[in-house]
């Protein structure tokens, strides 16, 4: 109950501090909170969501706070947002990812292109909006039935998002310079069946706090998810 409580007076309180603040200059407060916010409490948000250093950093994990404040509390923005791909994006295909704590700006790119993407998630009433906006977005539960429903959704027009990097059913072990961990392999299997284009998908903040979305053309194979992933692991600002 106090943290429900708590948590809704933050969102109001950041739609009172927002409301006058004209809707172009909104992401520039924000980046200056989470970079506030970063060195004070950046450690204990990442203990506290309990994710995987080699997608996590404290900065990261301030702005995902601060878009889930807004986001809560109805404040609408307009991010800007460094594009790093050479592909366009494709309706019908499967964008996998680690759980970095900032992918919800892929969503709003992804509805910026008129792409309304499914999103697998483990925990379906945490992030409903689109950040910065006031449109949910589609998802999905995860459960042993997802990738029936995932081909359902993609088949119709509708990309899907799924985070790989968990120790769950069909798995391969990966080593990096920041920690161990697990990939679930079953995707790729469900990939090469369908014959579903796959990415790698990845969004990190620069140096200036600006969202990077990183999409990569992947072929079905663990060991080049393994290989973006780490590679991005390297440039998150920690």
């Amino acid at each position: 109950m106090l943290r429900r409580f708590t948590w809704t007076l933050l969102t109001r309180t950041a739609a009172l501090l927002f409301a006058p603040i004209p809707k172009r200059s909104r992401f520039r407060v924000a980046v200056v909170m989470a970079t506030v916010i970063a060195p004070i409490a950046g450690a204990w948000l990442q203990r506290r969501a309990g994710r995987p250093a080699w997608c996590s950093a404290p900065f990261d994990e301030a702005m995902r706070l601060v878009m889930r404040i807004l986001a809560d509390g109805g404040v609408t923005f307009d991010p800007r947002l460094v594009i790093d791909s050479t592909v366009a994006l494709d309706r019908r295909a499967l964008f996998v990812s680690g759980h970095f704590p900032i992918l919800g700006f892929f969503l709003r790119y992804a509805y910026e292109q008129h792409v309304e993407p499914v999103v697998v998630k483990a925990f379906p009433d945490i992030d409903v909006f689109v950040w910065g906006t006031r449109d949910r977005f589609d998802s999905v539960d995860y459960s042993p039935a997802v990738l029936v429903k995932l081909h359902r959704r993609i088949e119709a027009g509708h990309p899907a998002v799924l985070l790989i990097d968990m120790d769950r059913g069909s798995t391969v072990p990966f080593e990096s310079a920041y920690g161990n961990g697990y990939i679930a392999t079953r995707v790729f299997e469900f990939a090469k069946r369908f014959d579903i284009p796959m990415f790698f998908l990845c969004v990190r903040c620069d140096r200036t706090g600006a969202p990077v979305i990183v999409i990569r053309p992947l072929p079905p194979e663990p060991g080049a998810f393994i290989a973006n992933l780490t590679a991005q692991a390297a440039l998150l600002r920690r």
